[in-house]
């Protein structure tokens, strides 16, 4: 996934507002299933800001077989 930072607003066919679990996941899936579209991804945490994070996260058993069918 290509991870920039732009400093003007750009036109996309698709924003995601947030880089968590399901704004990446939305993401990795537009990707996939519909390569042509262009997809932003917009998150209000500093770029290294998951790098110390100490939180605990889980994942269910549905979100895990959904994220194996998307090759993760």
């Amino acid at each position: 996934m290509v991870t920039e930072t732009m400093a003007e607003p750009t036109e996309a066919d698709v924003v995601i507002a947030g880089g968590g679990h399901v704004g990446l996941t939305l993401a990795l899936a537009l990707r996939r299933t519909a390569p042509r579209l262009s997809v932003i991804l917009v998150d209000a945490a500093p770029k290294h800001a998951a790098e110390s994070d100490t939180r605990a996260s889980a994942i269910a058993a549905a979100g895990r077989r959904m994220l194996e069918g998307l090759g993760v």
